[in-house]
């Protein structure tokens, strides 16, 4: 893989021409062109059988590969079905996880990181955790509709009608806040423990044995309705001090 420099304006028009089912630069320019990358994606998918290739993270999800989520306390299921994922509450399909969770009205996340599977040891895993490290590009949308390539920690958020980006610094408040998503923006602490464990380990990073006393740590210094509030206010507590249920702001 190559970088190349362009301008503002040639990189919205290299998405102004995009079609369906094109999901990064190199695909859009690679039938502009005649490059033949869509034939490639194509033959390495019937190689692999069954099933849906994401050429871009470089995962192949077999026939019958099941998901599965909360968003605003409901639970969600969607499976693989001739080669799309199908949406078990109404039987609709989609080409990938983002158009999925666009189905369900989680339209600003990464969609890899908030729906989960189930592993050998039918362990709940993020479906990141399939992805191949060498060919992860996470893109994000900023204003208008340029997309460009950012870290795996980049966060996108909605203000004001514009996106806007935060880039995520890999710490306790940001992996609090990913679990609170991932249970649906509430929950109570013993789920937000295995949540924040199960993030920072899809992530690489430390599980200490403190993770208990670090995680009520966070959400207290990031709520106004805590005496040690002192951060940012993310977080509250919906049912009152004590109840031990903990939601995003």
């Amino acid at each position: 893989m190559r970088s190349i420099t362009i301008s503002t304006d040639v990189f919205a028009r290299i998405w102004s021409l995009r079609q369906p089912g094109e999901d990064t630069e190199d695909a859009i320019l690679g039938r502009i062109l005649g490059c033949g990358a869509a034939d490639i994606t194509k033959s390495i998918a019937a190689s692999l059988g069954a099933g849906l290739f994401d050429a871009r993270s470089g995962v192949h999800f077999p026939e019958g590969f099941e998901v599965f989520r909360m968003y605003l306390g409901v639970e969600y299921r969607a499976r693989i079905i001739s080669g799309k994922w199908v949406l078990g509450s109404d039987g609709r399909a989609f080409q990938s996880l983002n158009e999925l969770s666009r189905a369900i009205g989680a339209k600003t996340e990464n969609a890899w990181l908030n729906w989960l599977y189930l592993d050998d040891r039918g362990m709940r895993q993020p479906v990141s955790k399939l992805r191949d490290p060498n060919v992860i590009a996470t893109r994000v949308r900023q204003k208008g509709a340029a997309v460009q390539d950012q870290p795996v920690d980049t966060e996108v958020v909605r203000t004001g009608g514009d996106y806007g980006v935060i880039v995520g610094d890999g710490t306790w408040r940001d992996d609090v806040r990913g679990a609170l998503q991932r249970l649906g923006g509430r929950a109570s602490l013993s789920r937000i423990y295995k949540e924040v464990e199960a993030v920072r380990s899809a992530a690489g990073r430390s599980i200490p044995p403190s993770l208990e006393a670090t995680v009520r740590r966070t959400l207290e210094d990031h709520s106004s309705d805590s005496e040690n509030y002192r951060g940012q206010d993310l977080f509250s507590m919906p049912e009152g001090k004590g109840a031990g249920v903990w939601g995003l702001r």
